[in-house]
């Protein structure tokens, strides 16, 4: 709660008894300069009495507010512990506080208790699992507003990861079923003291917090206890990652857009059902290899990129890059919707969706919701925003320097002079191997783990599409109850076997599985043209040569070249059902007939 008190003339709001000493400094200093100010009055009139008056002392009195409260003005996170001989200490905070302010810097370490705190820089505890942190009963955290700590608590640490909160198999997989624990969790942290209340962080599994929601929704007094929303996103293409307008470059830059619309979303509809959520909490951000830190140079690339050169443009209200995003084609938030009649939840469910036109300018949107950012910084023997006993690192310049330059974690208002969004969507990009380096036959995904929280998969991963041909219009298919080189072909009115999922592969290119028959696309190699062409059911069965391209012919068409044998799709004009559908080689042989329009469905 806030109490507003009287200084003077003035009401300055008070969030806790611990700040009546401030008022009452702030009391005496109005009373003084009053005094001092009546020596200049002459015949009874007196200078006029404005807050510019007592500017030096109410600028500091904004600043202890800030420092006592919560996340707001506060944009530069560190995502840190003391583990694993990092060296990460009190020197560190104080470089960062040094290098961006105290006020704008904050720190968690996914424990209750700071290993080590820093002036004015706020310490935000954690409450990892449901009831415990480590064995810690939520009685236990420390009290708001008080050495170091603000009045900002976090909730459950990635309850969709098998490897931190989730390894609770009924916590993972019925997200549905958590709201009144999240209840008793929150009232006793409320009773501490906090007023700020952050939701479980996401790992990579959007729909996961969408159906807890829905949970909270319909639990007494839930709503109240989620303040803002948690997500978390680590890249394995950092070394390559490009926040760029060009289709064939911004698979990830399209992605993070992606990512982050779909918790905006989230945050509005549920808004709308009577919560009040401030806005999003990046609290993980990062680069992986093989589940291990990226070097350092890579992770710079993605943090100019995407943090420096998109987040906090966006929030600092740069027209060029609100531009780019809002005509950034392509951009598909995560769904189904926990919310539709019908629908439960299960693992790996999520799949993305085609909002229309609006995507752009919600991606704006969605990025300037964001409240507030942490790096993650730990590494064995390392922490990659500072050097031990040195000072910070060039990840930490870059970090500290770029994030204190957020005016406030308000979103700014959109400059007249940009665009609006393009009545149509460009068309879908090029994910494409370079033809001179071999393609790999797939191996099955990894399991979901730490190691790999938020891959750096492209947003068409899981997309369902109509697969139509350009010249002969029509659309691919295989029947259900069917199998093999059977039952596979194009008709001009293809019913809900013409569906299609595209499964991003590990080594490139993708797998096209049809939605109703589960069967996958393959072309043999050894055979061409009309042989060897089918799909087969389970799509696990199918090999490298079920892998294909999708290369972009211009506008929305394309050729889907199979990556192990370059046999390319086609479908004839004049023909129906099986006739006139193969896959021929070279690609150079395949005419018009070759190009294909994906629609999303």
């Amino acid at each position: 709660s806030i109490e507003f008190v009287p200084i003077g003339r003035l009401t300055l709001p008070v969030r806790s008894r611990n700040m009546q000493l401030i008022v009452l400094s702030l009391s005496l200093l109005a009373a003084g300069a009053a005094a001092a100010a009546a020596d200049s009055c002459k015949d009874g009139k007196c200078p006029a009495r404005t807050v510019a008056t007592l500017a030096p002392m109410l600028l500091q009195f904004r600043s202890d507010m800030t420092s006592a409260g919560g996340l707001l003005g506060r944009f530069c996170g560190i995502a840190s512990n003391t583990e694993q001989g990092n060296d990460f200490s009190s020197t560190d905070l104080g470089n960062a506080a040094n290098a961006a302010g105290p006020t704008r810097v904050w720190h968690y370490n996914w424990k209750m208790h700071a290993d080590f705190t820093s002036p004015d820089v706020m310490f935000v505890p954690t409450i990892k699992f449901p009831g415990e942190t480590h064995g810690m009963p939520v009685g236990d955290l420390p009290q708001a507003n008080s050495n170091g700590v603000g009045n900002v608590v976090k909730g459950w640490n990635e309850p969709d990861d098998a490897g931190q909160a989730g390894n609770d198999y009924h916590l993972r997989t019925t997200p549905e079923a958590y709201g009144k624990a999240w209840v008793d969790d929150m009232t006793i942290a409320r009773s501490k003291g906090y007023t700020e209340f952050v939701s479980p962080a996401m790992a990579r599994d959007t729909i996961w917090l969408d159906f807890f929601l829905k949970s909270c929704m319909n639990t007494a007094n839930c709503p109240q206890f989620v303040t803002y929303l948690s997500l978390h996103r680590y890249r394995t293409d950092c070394a390559t990652y490009s926040a760029d307008a060009d289709t064939s470059k911004n698979a990830g830059f399209r992605d993070d857009l992606s990512y982050v619309l779909t918790y905006y979303r989230m945050m509005q509809k549920y808004n709308a059902k009577g919560f009040n959520i401030k806005g999003l909490v990046w609290d993980e951000m990062g680069c992986l290899i093989n589940g291990a830190p990226s070097p350092d140079e890579q992770q710079l690339r993605y943090m100019q990129q995407w943090f420096s050169n998109t987040i906090v443009k966006v929030k600092n209200g740069d027209a060029a890059t609100i531009e780019k995003i809002r005509d950034t084609p392509w951009i598909m938030p995560r769904g189904p919707d926990a919310l539709e009649a019908g629908v439960s939840y299960s693992l790996n469910m999520g799949h993305a969706m085609d909002v229309g036109s609006k995507a752009g300018d919600d991606a704006v949107k969605a990025i300037q919701s964001i409240v507030t950012v942490a790096w993650f910084s730990i590494t064995p023997e390392a922490n990659h925003l500072f050097v031990p006993h040195q000072g910070l690192s060039n990840l930490g310049v870059e970090w500290f320097n770029t994030c204190k330059t957020v005016r406030s974690g308000a979103a700014p208002a959109p400059p007249t002079s940009a665009p609006a969004l393009p009545p149509t969507p460009a068309p879908t990009p090029t994910l494409v191997l370079p033809p001179s380096l071999p393609t790999p036959t797939p191996a099955p995904p990894p399991p979901p783990s730490k190691a790999v929280p938020g891959t750096g998969s492209d947003l068409l991963d899981s997309a369902t599409m109509r697969i139509t041909n350009a010249a002969s219009h029509r659309t691919l298919y295989a029947a259900v109850g069917k199998n093999g080189g059977e039952g596979v072909g194009a008709a001009a009115h293809a019913g809900a076997d013409g569906v299609w999922k595209l499964l991003s592969q590990p080594g490139g290119g993708y797998k096209i599985v049809n939605e109703a028959s589960g069967r996958a696309l393959y072309a043999q190699s050894g055979s061409n043209w009309g042989d060897g062409l089918g799909a087969e059911s389970p799509s696990s069965s199918i090999g490298s040569d079920g892998v294909w391209n999708l290369v972009h012919k211009g506008g929305n068409k394309y050729r889907i070249e199979n990556t192990v044998n370059g046999r390319t799709l086609y479908a004839q004009s004049g023909s129906e059902m099986a006739a006139g559908v193969g896959a021929g080689a070279p690609a150079t042989a395949v005419n018009d007939d070759g190009e294909w329009i994906l629609t999303p469905k």
